[in-house]
């Protein structure tokens, strides 16, 4: 028997789809998607608008993002941020030694850089403490 193209690569492109996964799972994938952006876009339809609406009468104030960033502060100006401070010195130090003790420069660059987090996290406590402390909230 002689196998030319109709044989061989009709059927295989009879059930598949260019995406090669059978016809019907494309064209469900891509209904559900017509169905997705179809409530989005009634959904916002209000607010894309711009009329007055339900909505409209909502207030909109940054106390959550204050309380977070207030939080994050008082961690990095707080045990936290000495926690970490202290740490990085000790692993400066430690991993200085060990340089030394291996006389690699590797190592060197290492604790280098532990030294350098670890002043960058003191100059970072004082400049939030002495630019950012008038709010010192405790909820």
């Amino acid at each position: 028997m002689i196998k030319t193209t109709t044989t061989t690569c009709v059927p295989s492109v009879r059930r598949r789809s260019i995406f090669a996964v059978p016809r019907a799972e494309v064209t469900f994938a891509l209904s559900l998607l017509a169905v997705g952006v179809a409530t989005i876009v009634l959904c916002l339809m209000d607010d894309a608008m711009a009329q007055m609406n339900s909505s409209a009468a909502i207030v909109y104030t940054d106390d959550r993002p204050i309380s977070a960033v207030n939080a994050a502060m008082m961690y990095v100006e707080g045990e936290f941020g000495a926690l970490l401070m202290a740490c990085l010195g000790v692993f400066a130090i430690l991993s200085a030694a060990h340089a030394k003790l291996k006389a690699e420069r590797r190592l060197y660059s290492v604790a280098l850089v532990f030294f350098f987090l670890g002043v960058g996290v003191f100059l970072l406590r004082v400049a939030i403490d002495f630019f950012f402390n008038d709010l010192r909230l405790t909820e």
